[in-house]
């Protein structure tokens, strides 16, 4: 997880447009974890993703406008059979 939200400032998206399944990035700037901060003090992402395995997992990204470079990642649950597919 830290691979993914680790990188401040810069992005990957200048180089690569798409994620290795072939889907296209949302924004270009890496700047968008700070801009949340604008309309409030904390942020929390709820994040899906698949593994190699096929299954889903799910985590949370969480982050305070006091300490804007600290994110907090939780710990990755698998998701029961289909849940959130769609």
């Amino acid at each position: 997880m830290d691979s993914c939200f680790g990188l401040l400032g810069g992005s990957r998206k200048k180089y690569k447009p798409t994620t290795p399944s072939g889907r296209r990035y949302h924004g270009k700037e890496g700047r968008g974890r700070y801009r949340t901060f604008a309309i409030g003090t904390s942020v929390t992402w709820h994040c899906r993703s698949e593994r190699p395995d096929g299954t889903l997992e799910y985590f949370t990204v969480s982050g305070q406008r006091d300490q804007p470079r600290r994110f907090v990642v939780s710990d990755p649950e698998v998701l029961p059979d289909n849940a959130g597919k769609g």
